[in-house]
């Protein structure tokens, strides 16, 4: 049994690739487990960066899936094909303390992350409101309900007028997360424009 009530012949399976926070690349099959802050993985072809004892471990040993936990993870990629997505997951926090790194699914990269995890891993997270979202700015990771108070005040002056007449324009309210999400999201588009603009 990997989790509750979910045997391993049930798990879906997605074609990927891991980042071990030692840098070491793996691809193969992954498979998230339900109720569990770690991922599976099996039939390993790729260690680039891995050291001896690490290409040894995962290209000698059984064919089975191996149990990877969050504090051993950098980042996670695979395309899900029943939802058609293509998924990145990463892993946060203080690899030193447990239960201190935990996975984080990717909503939206740039100057600032949107990140998600399940409410509750008893059930299989079907709706965005089955979770919680975050924000990170560099390596501090907010609840996203905290943006505004958290976050916001820290933008330049210019990126937060164009935010409010984005808000304006849109009507969006400041307490919904997928508005909280767009704002971020148009952001992040304004951050790479001045990047790009900044560079000709």
């Amino acid at each position: 049994m990997i989790g509750p009530c979910v045997s391993a012949q049930d798990l879906k399976w997605n074609e990927g690739s891991i980042v071990l926070a030692s840098g070491m690349v793996l691809t193969g099959q992954i498979s998230m487990a339900p109720g569990q802050n770690l991922i599976l993985f099996r039939k390993a072809e790729t260690s680039r960066g891995a050291s001896l004892n690490e290409r040894e471990q995962f290209h000698n040993g059984p064919t089975a899936a191996e149990a990877l936990p969050a504090y051993r993870l950098s980042s996670v990629f695979f395309y899900d094909e029943e939802a058609n997505i293509n998924r990145r997951y990463v892993a946060v926090g203080d690899r030193k303390v447990f239960p201190g790194t935990q996975l984080y699914e990717t909503v939206i990269q740039g100057k600032l992350d949107v990140l998600r995890r399940p409410r509750s891993f008893s059930v299989t997270a079907t709706d965005a409101k089955d979770y919680d979202y975050y924000c990170r700015d560099n390596d501090t990771l907010v609840p996203l309900w905290k943006f505004y108070s958290d976050i916001y005040p820290s933008l330049e002056d210019a990126s937060r007028q164009h935010l409010a007449a984005f808000i304006k324009a849109n009507n969006l309210q400041k307490g919904n997360d997928g508005n909280l999400i767009r704002i971020i999201g148009y952001y992040n588009k304004l951050i790479r424009s001045e990047e790009a603009l900044a560079r000709y």
